[in-house]
């Protein structure tokens, strides 16, 4: 078996394997880190939820975890523990409940409900719903009584 130096593209094949494979080695995407808080933060939370099973949205399972809300955006999640020093206006222990986004009713028939209700639809509040798509055919505005077709009329 003869050396690499006598056998220059045997070489040259060598340097490029190794070439290619440190630049793909230095290609691979660092693993991410879910943000924690430290006891090095020093943040002001409007609202800190801990220890609730956190459903996120993103289609992965649900977790434990604590969650901080600031100027009503949520600013950060983390494990549980993460946040039960945090400095808060009011602390909720969410044991044994579940702590999610707000959900999205896409074909909502809460119209009677709003126009001619309490307009809070409390059944969908309680329930997780936060935003109701609406007018999905048809709509209850704008209306006057020239142009409101059958049961829209009343409007």
């Amino acid at each position: 078996m003869g050396s690499l130096l006598e056998n220059p593209a045997k070489a040259w094949l060598n340097i490029l394997s190794l070439s290619c494979l440190t630049v793909f080695a230095g290609c691979q995407k660092a693993v991410e880190e879910p943000v924690v808080a430290t006891t090095q933060d020093v943040v002001q939370y409007d609202v800190v939820i801990v220890n609730g099973r956190i459903v996120d949205g993103t289609g992965n399972g649900w977790f434990y975890g604590d969650l901080g809300i600031k100027d009503q955006k949520i600013a950060t999640v983390g494990p549980s523990g993460a946040l039960s020093t945090a400095l808060a206006t009011e602390t909720i222990d969410a044991s044994g409940h579940v702590v999610s986004p707000g959900f999205i009713d896409i074909q909502s028939h809460s119209r009677y409900d709003l126009l001619y209700g309490d307009a809070r639809v409390i059944s969908k509040v309680t329930q997780g719903v936060t935003t109701e798509i609406m007018g999905e055919g048809s709509s209850s505005g704008p209306i006057n009584p020239n142009s409101a077709p059958g049961e829209d009329r009343d409007f």
